[in-house]
């Protein structure tokens, strides 16, 4: 059965492209091969958008509220994970964190060989 789905599928196509009236196979094959080669009209097509450049900047101080500067707190809360456990884990990282100080683990920090 896993021999017939390709030989099904090369058939629909090959019905596609060719068309449902006689007169048109030509046509659908070489539409076939044309979209193929440079894509579909509507690739190509222009479409005017509508841009606000200072967006960013009205917006950088609420986002900065809420998740601290350069999004520190938003990548904590994300390294914690969202199961339910993050107090655990919050925990056990702070536990972790007091154990070794910043400066020790940047100095006595052995790269991994790969």
């Amino acid at each position: 059965m896993s021999s017939a789905l390709p030989v099904s599928v090369f058939a629909i196509s090959l019905m596609l492209a060719l068309g449902s009236c006689p007169g048109e196979g030509a046509t659908g094959v070489v539409q076939a091969v044309v979209y193929g080669l440079i894509g579909s009209p509507v690739y190509h097509k222009e479409v005017p958008v509508k841009l606000d450049p200072g967006v960013g900047q009205r917006r950088n101080p609420g986002f900065e509220a809420i998740h601290g500067h350069k999004a520190v707190h938003l990548i904590e809360r994300l390294g914690l994970g969202m199961d339910g456990r993050e107090a655990q884990r919050l925990e056990a990282q702070r536990i972790r964190d007091a154990r070794i100080p910043y400066e020790d683990a940047q100095l006595n920090y052995v790269a991994p060989n790969y």
